[in-house]
């Protein structure tokens, strides 16, 4: 009783911006409480997906404890743990995402194929909304919260950087792995091969920090954050395009 009363009161919320703009889409909406259910409450979907993500989420608390340097904000090393905190953040909605591919009852996905959708889009954005806001966004207010009390004010500005890349990396599965919520056998995640796309990711999340630290150093920050921003925008609005254009796939 007391999940269907979350779950009643989340419904409610899809339709209150911001979630409403987000989630426009009836298809879209219904994804989203599909998954954040499957999230909640499915056993075989929790003990994969928790595990899996649990160092990807770890690790920016870890930088920002264990390291002695990032108390400093004058520090060249500690601000680049600084900035590389939020952007290995960005490894957390695209292990997910790849996760939530799979279920046991994945032969029930058949009725997105009954939904009045060409392609499995508005499924994807109902799953990137739903592991953003349950799963990303928590970590994102905490590591602000932390460079706030521990590192001072000044340091928050290293952290937009890897936060401005979340939602490119939240459209990584979608484009390239066609992950569609729950919709893949689980037997297909012993055989799941994700690495180099998890490397690159990776590498990226390394190369936004140094960029960040470096024009930092020397006050170029600012005209850093808006050729991301500008990047982010037109890359989001490409694997936006692709995405729609993909079909489902069909298991026999």
């Amino acid at each position: 009783p007391q999940q269907r009363v979350r779950m009643g009161r989340l419904k409610r919320l899809t339709g209150v911006p911001p979630l409403s703009w987000l989630l426009r889409d009836s298809v879209a909406r219904a994804s989203f409480l599909l998954v954040v259910a499957y999230m909640a409450r499915d056993r075989d979907v929790k003990l994969r997906l928790y595990p899996g993500i649990a160092p990807a989420m770890a690790m920016p608390v870890v930088m920002f404890v264990t390291n002695q340097g990032v108390g400093k904000a004058s520090d060249g090393f500690g601000g680049f743990m600084v900035a590389l905190a939020a952007s290995y953040l960005c490894v957390v909605p695209l292990s997910a995402l790849n996760l939530l591919r799979f279920s046991q009852q994945w032969r029930a996905a058949e009725v997105f194929l009954a939904a009045p959708i060409a392609g499995p889009g508005p499924l994807l954005q109902g799953a990137r909304i739903a592991v953003l806001l349950l799963l990303s966004l928590p970590m994102v207010i905490l590591l602000f919260v932390f460079a706030a009390i521990f590192l001072g004010p000044a340091t928050l500005w290293l952290l937009l950087p890897g936060v401005l890349a979340l939602p490119v990396y939240s459209m990584i599965p979608a484009v390239f792995e066609n992950a569609v919520p729950l919709s893949n056998p689980q037997e297909e995640a012993k055989s799941m091969n994700s690495f180099p796309i998890l490397m690159l990711s990776m590498l990226g999340s390394f190369g936004i920090a140094a960029a960040a630290m470096a024009l930092s150093a020397i006050g170029l920050l600012p005209y850093f954050l808006i050729a991301e921003l500008a990047a982010v925008v037109g890359i989001c609005l490409l694997f936006r395009a692709k995405i729609a254009k993909s079909r489902f796939r069909v298991y026999d």
